[in-house]
């Protein structure tokens, strides 16, 4: 298990440093419909492995990591489908938008 998760950062972590991508700290993402909810990941253990994971899958636009819970939230939305909510340092909460995620995969 540990090697596939190795080999899956080895491979897909260079990509995600050649899109766009907006980090936004200390931030909650909440999508103004509920369908663009594509799951939950626990013992995510840094944002780059939670943006590896949203870049593996082909729905996935905006992710919420929770740091303080290894938690990473996957949405379809873009940034602009939904609203920004501020969150206190203490929760280690990021939003991470792939901005130019629908040019990249055409």
């Amino acid at each position: 298990m540990l090697w596939r998760v190795t080999l899956l950062l080895i491979s897909c972590y260079p990509l995600a440093w050649m899109m766009s991508i907006a980090v936004i700290n200390n931030a909650m993402f909440v999508p103004i419909n509920s369908t663009y909810w594509l799951g939950s990941l626990y013992g995510i253990t840094s944002r780059n492995q939670c943006i590896c994971q949203c870049y593996t899958n082909s729905n996935c636009n905006t992710i919420i990591y929770y740091g303080r819970y290894q938690i990473c939230l996957l949405f379809s939305a873009n940034l602009w489908q939904g609203q920004l909510q501020w969150m206190a340092t203490s929760e280690n909460t990021t939003v991470i938008s792939f901005s130019n995620r629908s040019l990249v995969s055409e």
